[in-house]
Formats: structure tokens, C-alpha cells, sequence
């Protein structure tokens, strides 16, 4: 081939929920590593919003083929979708797949997006990204699943329209132990367990003392409601109160102990964590406590920076925690989803991963004085994460991509 080799990258979200942009930045890091003169092109829903920070990345910010947010009521975004999946098998010439039709790879960014939605089976969500997926197979290109979760399919339906869009692929990248059940029960015949790729920006040139009594706790928090449809008002605000209580708990027998909370997601209004961010920082109600945006932090180098001035970490927000690793803190998960507890097992680090929704407020404070504590073991774990993750894409891709 004397062209340069194309590559496209499908399903990437916002840049500003910083978790997506963190794996599409390492994916390209990635692909760059394997063919340093290839062009990429970054499909979304979010394209302009984006377009600045995939051109920093060297790459193409391009609207995606089908627009999952878009306008309209629902029944018109499912009439729109019928419609481009039709045109796509009648007229595949046109110029809205040029993108897909003229790639030779196309990639499916990373994540936690083939899901079925709360609201019943056939979710727009979940349609729009296996339909991107489906496209490269229908195009006959070289297509693969980057490490990403499968599940919760609690319909039949999604089932089946999952294993339409991923049964051809070259290769499927579960990154942790249940997707990949899941989708060998699905017959997915090129099923590979791959933790998460955020795992390749670790920085291993952070070198931190062990301490059991932490100064600084960084914290992220989300409303989980979106995840969870038994979960109410209520039960956030009680999440919340116990965070609350482990960190009083922890200035009272220290007064020099500082919190800073980190909205890591601010996507869309009511979407992103800045409410629920601020209403921790209330119930704290202490100068001791504070909302630290990550705004002006663009790249994971940056959020890594924030991350890596605190002593430990409380991640309600799966690449909060994966970021704060990456940058050598202790970290403590609060798992909203089997993703993260599956994540954190992955890598050998499943007793610092609590259930969102049951965790009490010493088994948090416990957790938080075992990781402070044990700083160079979690940090070698990373480190073995981020070489196993990089020698298995890369024997992975030479055995069933480049060969």
C-alpha cells in the first residue's frame, strides 16, 4: 500500500466527558505506535465540540453517520435511524459512509456504550453504536472492538442486535471478566479479555511516600440514577452523606487534611457531575473542602497533574479512579456498575473497588487507610496492567489484524 493507511474510529462521545477522551487519546497513541503515518478519522455525535482537541491529537473530527442525540422525539430518531440503516444497504455509495467505505481499519472506540437502555430493548443508544460497528463488517473492512464493556443485556433483542454487529469483527476487546462471558455466551468467536487502554497513560515516573494518614482526598461523585433505574433522590443523597462522613471523620482526627472534588464529567446540562459535585462540597460545609474544575486541564496529561497533587482518590466515576492510578495515587473505586469492580479485578486490585450502593462508611474509610497505605503496590500493579494491555493489543493486532 503506498497511501497511508486510514483509520476510523467509531462511537467516540464528548471530549468533555474526560473518561471518553482519555481512551480515545490512548487508542491513538496506540495506533500511532503501530503505524506512525496513518490518518485518523474520530466519528461523534459531538463532532464540533471536539474538533479542536482530535486535531491536537493529529487526527479528523467527523460527524457521526448516525446522529444518536440529534433533535426530533424519539419516534422520529427511530424513523431517522431506519432510514440511514435503508440507505446504507441501497445506496452505500453515497457520501455519508465515506468515512467508513474509503478506511482500511475501523475501530470502535473503547468504553461503556452496548448496554441496554433503562427504558426498554431496542435503545437509540445502543442501535446508533452497534449500527456503527455493523457498518465497517457491511463495508468488508477490518474492524475491531477496543476494550470495552459488555452489558447489562437485559433483553433478548439486544442480545441479538449485539451479536449481529460484533460476530464478524477481527477481533473483540472485553475489558473485564462478565463482558467477556457475555459475549462468548453470545458466540463471539474473537472474544479477548483487554483491560481498559486508559491504563496505557500511566505515568511511572510519579514516586509518592506511603502514608496511612492521607493529607489531600480527591474525590469524584456522580448521579448514578442514568445507571441504576431503582435508584432515586434518596438513595444519592445518602451515597453522599456517608463520602461526607468518612472525609468529617478523617479532618476531625486531622485537621490538617484538605478535600477537593472533581467534576470529571460536564457534558450537557444535567448530564455531567457539577450539581453533585457542589452538593457534596455543601454537606462538607468546611473551608477545608472544595469544588476543583477541570476546565482548563484539555489532555489526561493535565487531569493526571490534578490527580497526582492528592494523596488518595475516591472514584465514583470509573476513569476518575483509572486516571488517578495512571498518576500514582492510591485510589479507591465506588462501583456504580459491574464495569468498574470487573476493571479494578482485572488488574488485581478488586479489594479497592465498593459497591456504590451498599458500601458503608467504615468499610470506605477502611479502604481509603488500606490504599493510602499500600501506594507502591497499587502502583506495580498498574504498571504490570499497562504492560500486559500493551504487549496483548499489540500480539493481538499482529495475529489477527495486520497479518
Amino acid at each position: 500500500m503506498n497511501r497511508p493507511l486510514r483509520i476510523t474510529i467509531v462511537n467516540a462521545y464528548s471530549v468533555q466527558n474526560r473518561g471518553d477522551a482519555a481512551i480515545v487519546y490512548a487508542m491513538v497513541r496506540f495506533v500511532r505506535n503501530l503505524a506512525p503515518n496513518c490518518q485518523i478519522s474520530i466519528l461523534s455525535s459531538f463532532a464540533e465540540e471536539n474538533r479542536e482537541y482530535y486535531q491536537a491529537c493529529g487526527a479528523e473530527s467527523l460527524p457521526a453517520i448516525f446522529d444518536i442525540g440529534g433533535k426530533g422525539s424519539p419516534i422520529k430518531k427511530y424513523l431517522r435511524f431506519m432510514g440511514v440503516a435503508l440507505q446504507s444497504l441501497l445506496q452505500p455509495q453515497g457520501k455519508k459512509f465515506a468515512p467508513i467505505r474509503e478506511a482500511d481499519w475501523i475501530l470502535a472506540a473503547g468504553g461503556g456504550y452496548l448496554y441496554s437502555s433503562r427504558r426498554g430493548p431496542l435503545g437509540l443508544g445502543l442501535l446508533g453504536n452497534c449500527f456503527h460497528i455493523w457498518l465497517g463488517t457491511r463495508f468488508k473492512k477490518l474492524t475491531v472492538l477496543f476494550p470495552q464493556s459488555v452489558g447489562p443485556l437485559l433483553h433478548g433483542a439486544d442480545r441479538w442486535l449485539c451479536r449481529i454487529a460484533l460476530r464478524r469483527l477481527a477481533l473483540v476487546c472485553c475489558r473485564e471478566r462478565v463482558s467477556l462471558e457475555q459475549a462468548l455466551e453470545m458466540k463471539i468467536g474473537n472474544a479477548r479479555l483487554v483491560p481498559d487502554i486508559a491504563f496505557l497513560l500511566a505515568d511511572h515516573q510519579v514516586r509518592k511516600a506511603t502514608s496511612f494518614s492521607p493529607k489531600k482526598i480527591g474525590i469524584s461523585v456522580l448521579d448514578w440514577r442514568f445507571a441504576n433505574r431503582a435508584a432515586d433522590e434518596e438513595a444519592i443523597e445518602y451515597y453522599l452523606e456517608k463520602i461526607k462522613q468518612v472525609v468529617c471523620d478523617f479532618h476531625a482526627a486531622d485537621p490538617d487534611v484538605q478535600v477537593e472534588i472533581f467534576p470529571q464529567v460536564t457534558v450537557g446540562k444535567g448530564l455531567g457531575d457539577q450539581s453533585v459535585s457542589a452538593r457534596l462540597c455543601e454537606l462538607i460545609g468546611a473551608p477545608w473542602a472544595r469544588v476543583t474544575n477541570l476546565d482548563d486541564c484539555a489532555y489526561p496529561e493535565a487531569i493526571m497533574a490534578e490527580y497526582a497533587r492528592m494523596d488518595v482518590f475516591i472514584g465514583s466515576r470509573m476513569h476518575s479512579a483509572i486516571l488517578a492510578m495512571c498518576a500514582g495515587t492510591p485510589t479507591v473505586a465506588l462501583a456504580y456498575q459491574p464495569k468498574t469492580q470487573g476493571t479494578f479485578e482485572a488488574i488485581g486490585l478488586g479489594q479497592f473497588s465498593l459497591d456504590i450502593t451498599d458500601f458503608t462508611t467504615q468499610s470506605l474509610a477502611d479502604a481509603v487507610k488500606s490504599a493510602a497505605g499500600q501506594g507502591e503496590e497499587i502502583r506495580g500493579a498498574v504498571q504490570a496492567a499497562q504492560l500486559e494491555i500493551s504487549e496483548k493489543l499489540r500480539a493481538l493486532f499482529q495475529e489477527k489484524v495486520i497479518a
